[in-house]
């Protein structure tokens, strides 16, 4: 069982039915209902491990464009190039 603390949150009147009307016909307590959405809420924002590293396509010196050899005939075909242009460099770090 959680250990749970008292506190007093102000919620607008329409949320207040909403969540009285979703404890009614959920049969669950008006306090689950809360605790249920603040959770997922939470979940929903919580990362896992460290972001991956960007990929960075090369630029083109001669008045913009893409290199030669830059796949533009899906986004896949791209990021699988962008991919291995990463993988080669060790990273955008390098890149920069």
């Amino acid at each position: 069982m959680m250990k749970s603390m008292r506190t007093t949150v102000d919620l607008p009147e329409g949320v207040l039915r909403k969540v009285k009307q979703l404890a009614l016909d959920t049969d669950r307590k008006f306090n689950d209902v809360i605790v249920d959405a603040l959770l997922r809420d939470l979940n929903r924002h919580q990362t896992d491990g460290p972001k991956p590293k960007l990929s960075q396509l090369p630029i083109a010196q001669n008045g913009g464009g893409l290199l030669p050899g830059v796949p533009m005939e899906s986004n896949a075909e791209m990021q699988d190039f962008m991919d291995k242009i990463a993988l080669e460099s060790g990273g955008i770090e390098k890149l920069r």
